[in-house]
């Protein structure tokens, strides 16, 4: 809904576009960056498709990262996920890995802290069947 009204605004799209630019710095790739510079040149004349609306959305949620949510902690689940490894698919591993490597100051966006959630209710680490994403 958020992002059908952003469509409909150029200018506001702009503004999305140069404030995410800028929140990620040199954490986009060359594709993210080449789409959000073109957003940052977006007129009336142009529409903003379904998918180009759901990829600014993904990289606006990047923007927004939080070391808490709720009662737990990301670095604590995050090594009490890397301590249960074994039991979860390579590539999952990877992504521990790379999180892990932010220590105790790892913050996670909305999609990722859903990945940690899901990965530890597979591994009986939480009980909670549901979280609330602040």
């Amino acid at each position: 809904m958020e992002m059908a009204r952003l469509a409909q605004s150029p200018g506001q799209i702009r503004v999305v576009a140069s404030t995410i630019k800028a929140a990620l710095g040199q954490s986009i790739s060359p594709s993210e960056n080449d789409f959000l510079s073109k957003l940052e040149r977006f007129s009336e004349d142009n529409l903003l498709s379904v998918r180009q609306r759901e990829f600014l959305w993904s990289l606006r949620e990047r923007t927004s990262r939080k070391p808490v949510q709720g009662k737990y902690r990301a670095a604590y689940l995050i090594q009490k996920l890397w301590e249960a490894r074994a039991d979860l698919q390579y590539e999952d591993e990877e992504k521990l890995e790379r999180f892990r490597a932010f220590g105790q100051q790892l913050s996670l966006s909305k999609s990722e802290w859903r990945w940690v959630f899901a990965r530890c209710r597979e591994l009986n680490l939480i009980d909670d069947e549901y979280v609330s994403l602040t």
